[in-house]
């Protein structure tokens, strides 16, 4: 990201226009529901730390099937320059409540901002169609942030289960997230000879939340482990790969539930979540 001059520097130039607390040491909190739209809730923060040397910021969304994606990033705060300076700029202190968009199912953001004790709250509908620019300047970089640090728009995942002792010869587990839909594919070979294949949209909130409890455990830089051998036998080996944002990984873990690094469980685990909740509650 560019960087530009602090916030602070440009507020101790003569004519900025700069006031107490525009000096980017602000907590912001924003919300945003209604609309024509999956989306139930949503909200961004940006909430500085007690040293002012980093920001979290944390966003996420609640859908129609009651599924809430949440992701937060710790950031430096001398990358946000650009951001902090967008809000002050654009008067985020000053700005009235407003629903003069007229634009119909549009969402209504609600933003809070504070600084000691100071503290602004304003609500305003579909503020990127909003006559006054203000709105939608102040709310951008947020949406932006929310794109450039959460889950990737589109990703493959398979997991092939087989060996151990099972009537199946393998289990192949698929799902594919696309920018309109999402879709999960669960085809069973068993040893006699039979093939199953169950295929079904889901929503697109269930992939992501995947993906995000993929990265939480590292899946980028697991690699092959055969650890449980020393303590189970007769368990399958389970072979997981991953395609997003133009890389490719793969490895292969035997009874990753009895492994001594959790996080092959959570990984595994978090595919059966998914198929299982597919399939009871999504497949109607």
């Amino acid at each position: 990201m560019k960087k530009l001059i602090p916030i602070a520097l440009l507020c101790s130039l003569p004519f900025t226009g700069c006031r107490d607390g525009d000096d980017g040491g602000f907590a912001l909190e924003v919300s945003y529901e209604g609309g024509y739209s999956s989306v139930v809730l949503g909200w961004y923060s940006l909430t500085p730390s007690s040293d002012g040397e980093s920001v979290e910021f944390r966003h996420g969304e609640t859908d129609i099937h009651g599924i809430t994606v949440e992701y937060v990033k710790i950031l430096a705060r001398a990358d946000l320059e650009d951001v902090y300076r967008v809000f002050t700029d654009n008067d985020v202190w000053d700005l009235p409540s407003s629903d003069l968009a007229t634009a119909t199912d549009q969402h209504t953001y609600t933003v809070t901002i504070r600084s000691g004790d100071r503290e602004h709250t304003f609500s305003v509908y579909g503020p990127q169609l909003h006559p006054d620019a203000r709105y939608g300047r102040v709310i951008s970089p947020l949406v932006e942030l929310g794109d450039e640090l959460g889950p990737p728009e589109e990703y493959g995942l398979t997991m092939r289960v087989e060996g151990g002792l099972s009537r199946l010869d393998y289990s192949l587990y698929t799902v594919r997230l696309e920018p309109d839909r999402a879709g999960l594919v669960v085809e069973e070979k068993e040893r006699l000879g039979g093939l199953t294949t169950r295929e079904l949209d889901i929503p697109r909130s269930a992939a992501l939340r995947l993906y995000l409890a993929l990265a939480e455990n590292d899946f980028w830089e697991l690699g092959d482990s055969r650890a449980a051998e020393k303590t189970v036998t007769d368990i399958p080996t389970y072979t997981l790969t991953l395609d997003a944002d133009g890389r490719s990984h793969f490895f292969s873990v035997y009874a990753p539930a009895f492994d001594p690094d959790p996080r092959y469980g959570s990984v595994t685990g978090a595919v059966y979540d998914l198929a299982s909740q597919a399939f009871a509650s999504w497949a109607e």
